[in-house]
């Protein structure tokens, strides 16, 4: 996550996050298709956050 190229995603989550805005461009397109478009974290604390509300 450090190194900004970083995507989770959890089966039963309502989103991907990112650690970057760029990260998005690196992904498959069908992948943001089928998950939409990902949420980006530039923090940890931004990370845990959107993690915590990702259900």
């Amino acid at each position: 996550m450090l190194l900004g190229n970083f995507a989770f995603f959890e089966a039963d989550g309502k989103y991907m996050i990112t650690a970057a805005p760029s990260v998005e461009a690196h992904l498959p397109v069908d992948m943001i298709e089928t998950l939409g478009k990902p949420a980006v974290a530039e923090s940890l604390e931004e990370f845990l956050k959107l993690y915590h509300n990702n259900r």
